[in-house]
């Protein structure tokens, strides 16, 4: 793997697949504005917030933001 490669790997996410033994993400287009991913090993697709709070949430993340300040 060359210099430039390693670097926009370790920006990438890993594979939120606990079974995926070598993870080899790449990016894989836009949904909605939000950016998706392909891990190449386990074939499973999945977007930026898999794994958070955000995931599968309809509301915008500005107004997510502006109602937990308002709680704080």
């Amino acid at each position: 793997m060359t210099r430039p490669e390693r670097q926009e790997q370790s920006r990438l996410p890993p594979c939120p697949n606990p079974d995926c033994r070598q993870s080899h993400v790449v990016l894989n287009g836009s949904h909605r504005g939000r950016q998706r991913y392909h891990c190449r090993s386990c074939k499973t697709y999945f977007g930026e917030t898999e794994g958070t709070p955000m995931y599968n949430l309809k509301t915008p993340a500005a107004e997510v933001a502006q109602a937990l300040l308002i709680l704080m």
